[in-house]
């Protein structure tokens, strides 16, 4: 018997058995199996050609002449790019030459669909792609320095050339020999390629990099069993074949090998950012890589004879310990929630908490309206639950901190029920969901930081997409219009909580539906009313969830025409001013070749599930294949806009789960039956132990380090003990700050009619438990142009509060002393200094108040 939470698995995956009569989960035909060589090619190609775009046209200069209208920080974030243009067209081209390449290929090969060959001639085209890409980055790496820190590497660039010739030599003898049914003489030295490639990749492994001798070994002991297996299962008759097969594996092998070493582990690693992100990959990558061939080479045609229910019963110690695993990796104690915000007070003075969720909400929770009283650059859906449910939890920032690490380990354990129920595997879900936490929140990580420090590099920025893919599962499965109205439902919600996210969930719901639609009932259902109605319910389902809670959110300011302008400033300011952007032609190679391979597993997933989809061979595997990696596609936007490598790596949950289907497909597909493997045992468990040894898990709080190691007491610490946070760097920061705190306490004055003009406003606002006087949060950080300097004096007149609060002195070297010294010239004009507390300034409304306007005129 197993535990309650397991049968209750098995109990949903029969009762969705029962309902689910269409598309059975069986291997498709062999019809779609040569497809996945002339998807990789178009792939290949259309990602060069976006990449290309990106390094030519991308970056747009700035002109000098704008200097004088941006604040110092402005300007400084100011890097104006075309790169969401060239993004959205490059994925509308490479679909389309996908498309239009599949097409041509299943024409070319109908009358011959069931030859063998065709395998072949597939395999032969994947290994051409995977060397072109190889060649590519390598000719970038030696035209294009991107990084100053690379040596130019000729030898593996020449290698690469070399072995993008072999590749071309092996693709057209392998198309002749389909042609022209040759089958004797070139099929023999056709199977020696393989080999031959293979031994170039490990010793151009060893001669890049010293420490591959372990991979080298790994993948020579592979070749050696594999071949030596191959002659004992096979006679004299399918030898050829056979050999010929196993000359595309061990050149695809070859390919993917070389590719990591030349692109992401170069022999000498780069210092600084490089370094960090270098070791963010890893040599310890290739461990599980090489592990993975290894165990399909050995496992992929032993059959097992042990009934359904016993494979079931097998998978039951996997379903208890992976939400333990999930538990003790990412929840961190209560006790180290204090120090664990006084850590980003020291980092960067709590700016991204206080932008992503504690501004906002401080200020509803004081009785103002979200968008229109206050600026909620992510969403309104985080600021406003903190705020209504601040009676049950106090609204401080180790609470918010610590309920949104409970909410990310909920997240990941939600994604392992998703892949547990899709793919009916324990083994493979914990895969997927160790592999996600590894690359979400431990990888891409600055020295001795951790991830809650950048709440929107989380997935608290997109924290309903693992929910409505779990309800697209219901709705494949029991089918009817109520589950795609949940479904719009969400997305709705979704938009609540972060609206370009949400606007990719309402897209993949739209791709998802055409799948759907091609897939069961074909395109001639779009003359009938029922699919349009599904897309409409949905849609209205949306609006209606979206409308409700802007509505709670505004406090029913949505009616105003301000509201809208207000509510799409953000979108405005990110993604068309060019503030806060980075180009991807100023990405270093290691950023630019994980992109490229992220762009190519998407497209590569959309190809081959749209085409089985398409060619009526598709499974329910594949509907997810293909709307989780468009998703994927759509949530990369959030590194096309910021392009900082590290920030690739905090939009990978939607890859981790394309691969683990990815493979999972390929498992099923290759086997004639359903069979054991220990594939993903070994995945699995090799992702746990790389993630509990990387470094970025060493010091993470969690509950695992709890149990090993003394945690340091929050009274250990220089603190303000009664004010939640824990970690000022010294003890006179500490005294200052809590005299600035009690001077505020004791101003007779409401929150309306002080003014703190800093860039710890939200901080000392929530220490001295005022709201906060400027829409804007922090202000200093918002002011961006010299115009909104004068707007803000302008509102200053037109409010009149009675206090406002500045430093005495600009810090050294700190970047908004343009900004404070402007401020600081215009207050003694209309407020009398009353007093001084600890390096800041307290001005008082006196007889100058009535002065005329003119005299703050535009600078």
């Amino acid at each position: 018997m197993g535990s309650p939470y397991t049968l209750a698995f098995m109990a949903v995956e029969q009762e969705l058995d029962v309902k689910t009569t269409e598309l059975p989960l069986a291997q498709p035909p062999p019809v779609t199996a040569p497809l996945f060589g002339a998807i990789a090619m178009a792939v290949t190609f259309g990602v060069e050609l976006m990449l290309t775009a990106f390094i030519a046209w991308g970056r747009i200069a700035r002109r000098t002449a704008d200097r004088k209208e941006f604040s110092t920080r402005a300007w400084a974030l100011m890097h104006p790019e075309r790169d969401l243009q060239i993004y959205v067209a490059g994925i509308a081209l490479t679909l389309l030459i996908v498309t239009l390449v599949c097409a041509g290929w299943i024409r070319l090969t109908r009358a011959s669909v069931s030859d063998g060959r065709l395998k072949s001639v597939a395999g032969a085209q994947l290994g051409l792609a995977a060397l072109n890409l190889v060649a590519f980055l390598g000719l970038i790496r030696w035209r294009l320095p991107l990084d100053k820190h690379l040596d130019r590497p000729s030898v593996g660039l020449a290698l690469g050339v070399a072995m993008s010739l072999m590749g071309i030599a092996m693709f057209v003898a392998a198309a002749i020999d389909y042609r022209f049914d040759l089958s004797n003489r070139s099929r023999r030295w056709l199977a020696w390629i393989g080999p031959v490639l293979m031994g170039l990749s490990v010793i151009a492994q060893l001669v890049l990099a010293p420490a591959a001798v372990v991979v080298g070994v790994l993948i020579a002991l592979a070749v050696i069993w594999y071949s030596v297996r191959a002659r004992l299962r096979h006679g004299a008759e399918g030898r050829e074949t056979h050999a010929l097969r196993r000359s595309t594996i061990l050149s695809a092998m070859a390919v993917g090998s070389l590719a990591i070493y030349l692109t992401l582990l170069p022999a000498k690693a780069p210092a600084s950012v490089g370094s960090s992100f270098n070791d963010s990959l890893g040599y310890r990558t290739c461990i599980p890589i090489c592990g993975m061939v290894l165990c399909m080479l050995l496992d992929v045609r032993w059959e097992s004879t042990e009934p359904r229910s016993a494979r079931r019963r097998s998978q039951i110690p996997c379903d208890i310990l992976v939400p333990l695993l999930l538990c003790a990796t990412i929840l961190v104690p209560p006790t180290q929630w204090m120090i664990l915000a006084g850590s980003f007070l020291r980092f960067d003075g709590l700016h991204h908490w206080n932008y992503f969720v504690l501004g906002p909400a401080l200020a509803f929770a004081h009785g103002r309206a979200l968008v229109t009283d206050v600026y909620s650059q992510y969403g309104v859906a985080w600021p406003y639950l903190f705020g209504v449910l601040r009676r049950v939890v106090k609204l401080t920032y180790a609470n918010i901190v610590g309920c949104s690490i409970i909410y990310g380990c909920v997240y990941f354990f939600a994604l392992y029920i998703f892949l547990r129920l899709l793919l009916r595997d324990a083994v493979w879900a914990a895969f997927g969901a160790i592999l996600a936490v590894a690359l979400q929140l431990f990888c891409g990580l600055p020295t001795n930081t951790i991830i809650w420090n950048f709440p929107s590099s989380t997935m608290l920025r997109h924290p309903l997409d693992v929910w409505f893919f779990l309800v697209l599962l219901g709705h494949n499965r029991c089918g009817g219009r109520k589950w795609f109205a949940m479904a719009g439902a969400m997305c709705g919600l979704a938009v609540l909580f972060e609206l370009d996210t949400g606007i990719d969930l309402l897209i993949v719901l739209c791709f998802y539906w055409m799948l759907h639609l091609g897939g069961r009932h074909g395109w001639q259902m779009l003359r009938r009313w029922k699919p349009w109605g599904d897309l409409l319910g949905a849609a209205a389902s949306a609006g209606a969830v979206w409308l409700i809670g802007m509505s709670l959110a505004s406090r029913g300011e949505i009616m105003h025409l301000a509201f809208w302008s207000e509510y799409l400033e953000g979108l405005h300011n990110q993604a068309f001013s060019g503030l806060g952007l980075l180009p991807i032609a100023n990405v270093s190679l290691y950023g630019l070749a994980l992109f490229a391979g992220m762009l190519i597993i998407y497209f590569f997933a959309i190809g081959l599930a749209g085409a089985r989809i398409w060619l009526k061979a598709g499974s329910e595997i594949d509907f997810f294949l293909g709307s989780i990696s468009a998703y994927g596609l759509g949530l990369l936007l959030l590194f096309v806009g910021r392009s900082y490598p590290w920030n690739l790596f905090h939009t990978m949950i939607p890859l981790a789960a394309t691969l683990v289907l990815l493979m999972h497909n390929f498992r099923t597909t290759q086997a004639r039956n359903v069979r054991w493997t220990s594939l993903p045992w070994i995945l699995a468990a090799a992702s746990l132990a790389i993630l509990w040894t990387k470094p970025e898990f060493a010091s993470y709080p969690s509950l695992v380090r709890s149990f090993l190691t003394r945690s340091p007491d929050a009274s250990q610490s220089a603190s303000l003990s009664p004010i939640d946070l824990g970690g000022f760097s010294s003890q006179a920061d500490v005294l200052s700050t809590q005299q600035v705190v009690n001077t505020l306490k004791r101003l007779p004055a409401r929150d309306r009619d002080v003014a703190v003009l800093d860039d710890r406003d939200t901080v000392l606002d929530y220490l001295s438990g005022r709201a906060p006087w400027s829409r804007y949060s922090s202000l200093f950080d918002s002011l961006l142009t010299r115009k909104m300097v004068v707007q803000t004096e302008r509102e200053l007149l037109a409010r009149r509060p009675r206090f406002i609060v500045i430093r005495s002195a600009p810090p050294p070297k700190w970047e908004f002393a343009d900004t404070w010294a402007s401020f600081h010239r215009f207050v003694p004009l209309h407020y009398h200094l009353e007093k001084t507390v600890a390096g800041y300034e307290f001005w008082r409304r006196g007889q100058g108040e009535a002065e005329s306007r003119e005299r703050i005129g535009p600078r």
